[in-house]
């Protein structure tokens, strides 16, 4: 068995955990604001996340690494908002200090793109067709295309990875991003 499929299984409830969290976030957006604001806290918890990810995987170990820059879609996003992004409560990310711990950070963020294509949908009819969603479309027609990329690229990798390392790498990316979605949240009605 495959060190994804493991992985599938091995994250499956932290990932049920999170989803529930950013489905409520999503079902609670009744404005251009509200979606704006779920975005920057996206982004500050990616940004950092997202550059630790690329200072451990490289093209030979996924050829496209350099396709896979989530948080420029989320940037894409908030300008066609016009929002401003307040870099200055970016979150303190988890630590990376392996390549195994790197695709287990990825393999979240990549695996995100699968269901961004359903709240693209979801977002473009409570807000209206024509809400800039390039975050949650993230490769458009080519999202499976990439999803399987990644998958094949992994798959051929896999023997130089600590497979505990993914794990823990995955499974702690899916808890941050729950606690940090639930304490913003929290943040967020306190200053309202």
């Amino acid at each position: 068995m495959s060190i994804l499929t493991n992985l599938k299984n091995d994250t499956k409830a932290a990932h049920v955990r999170v989803e529930k969290v950013m489905v409520k976030e999503l079902k609670a957006i009744n404005s251009l604001e509200d979606y704006g604001k779920l975005l920057e806290r996206l982004f500050l918890f990616y940004n950092p996340l997202e550059s630790k990810v690329h200072q451990y995987i490289d093209q030979s170990i996924l050829p496209d690494i350099e396709r896979r820059k989530h948080t420029q879609w989320i940037l894409k996003d908030l300008n066609a908002l016009n929002y401003t992004v307040n870099t200055s409560t970016e979150s303190k990310t988890q630590q990376i200090t392996s390549t195994a711990y790197a695709v287990g950070v990825l393999y979240v963020m990549e695996g995100s793109t699968m269901g961004g294509q359903i709240i693209s949908k979801m977002l473009k009819k409570q807000l209206g067709a024509n809400t800039s969603t390039y975050y949650f479309d993230s490769y458009s027609d080519e999202t499976m295309d990439m999803w399987l990329s990644f998958k094949n690229s992994i798959a051929q990798y896999e023997t130089h990875l600590d497979k505990e390392e993914v794990f823990k790498g995955a499974n702690e990316t899916f808890s941050s991003l729950k606690e940090w979605l639930e304490l913003t949240s929290i943040l967020e009605n306190i200053s309202e």
